[in-house]
């Protein structure tokens, strides 16, 4: 079963083609039951180097992510330094395809 966070994504994909999602989803790509996963793959959402272990966002995890849909493609992506919370900023240069 969907979770109500990803049910409400899908729902929102649908009504909207052109998206951009982005937050603190306490999830890994990595993980077993990696929430960030499933929402990318159930509602046909890109992120940038979704693999990568340069771009941790908490400690060392990387729990923070910005997901586009398929006509936006990613210039530039970075997690500054600073930090206004617990969490370093997630910045990216998003461009349409």
């Amino acid at each position: 079963m969907l979770s109500r966070q990803i049910l409400i994504v899908l729902i929102l994909f649908v009504i909207v083609a052109c998206s951009i999602i982005m937050g603190d989803f306490n999830s890994e790509w990595l993980a077993e039951d990696s929430v960030i996963r499933k929402l990318a793959a159930d509602a046909h959402f890109l992120t940038h180097e979704p693999d990568a272990d340069n771009y941790n966002t908490y400690e060392d995890k990387r729990l923070d992510w910005i997901l586009i849909t398929k006509d936006m493609e990613f210039v530039n992506y970075q997690v500054l330094p600073d930090t206004l919370s617990d969490h370093a900023m997630v910045v990216a240069d998003i461009r349409f395809k």
